[in-house]
């Protein structure tokens, strides 16, 4: 039986309702089974178009995924700056550096995004490599304006930190995140692997370890005496 003929959407409401299907489905599949595994195919049968038509919205799979990370980058962003808000207006009794509740704060928000977490995983070594170059400078003033913005929030919370030293934290919360997803998600043979006695310091947890590592970094930053 023959595919239907890929048909793009003309009025520019169709088209965007189109895209957003598309990014839904991309969605439920990437949820369900790692997002390198992707194919278009079945994202065009789960959306319930014919096979041509995701190539009409994304050129490329990993235009798709870069769009996704986004929608889940924005997202983030935008809890992560009112939480850090809210954090900012409570009343304090003590110093007003408070770096393990903002770290346990910024753990938590990455934590609980476990989609998020693996298309960030992919960003440099895989989505970067097939985009074009109009693609990475949106992409990249995209994720400045995020960065700054929570950099912000997050010296609002912090106000032991110097101007601009928030964006830097967020930058290595980016790097941390990529790295520990690496390593608290096996593979199904490493984590058999791990389950041996002698091999448990390598099973690993995501949010501890995060939350650790931001809160000596954020202690680290701000003067002497601040951070408690």
């Amino acid at each position: 039986m023959s595919q239907p003929t890929p048909v793009r959407a003309r009025r520019p409401e169709a088209k965007e309702a189109r895209r957003r299907a598309l990014l839904a489905a991309a969605r439920a599949l990437c949820e369900r089974a790692p997002p390198e595994s992707l194919r278009m195919a079945d994202l065009a049968a789960r959306a319930g178009l014919a096979k041509g038509t995701p190539f009409l919205y994304f050129a490329t799979k990993e235009a798709l995924l870069l769009a996704l990370l986004r929608e889940e980058l924005s997202t983030w962003f935008d809890g992560t700056r009112r939480a850090l808000a809210a954090l900012a207006a409570r009343p304090r009794t003590g110093p007003r550096a408070r770096p393990r509740a903002v770290a346990r704060l910024l753990a938590r928000s990455l934590a609980d995004r476990p989609l998020l977490r693996r298309l960030l995983a992919l960003l440099h070594g895989t989505l970067e490599e097939n985009l074009a170059l109009g693609e990475v400078v949106a992409f990249k003033r995209f994720l400045r304006e995020g960065v700054l913005a929570v950099g912000a929030a997050l010296e609002a919370a912090l106000p032991g930190l110097g101007r601009s030293q928030g964006a830097a934290a967020v930058l290595r919360l980016h790097a941390l995140t990529i790295g520990l997803q690496a390593m608290t998600a096996p593979s199904p043979v490493v984590r058999q692997a791990l389950a041996e006695p002698d091999l448990a310091l390598f099973d690993l947890e995501f949010e501890p370890l995060l939350e650790a590592a931001l809160a000596d970094i954020l202690a680290g930053a701000l003067p002497r005496g601040s951070a408690r």
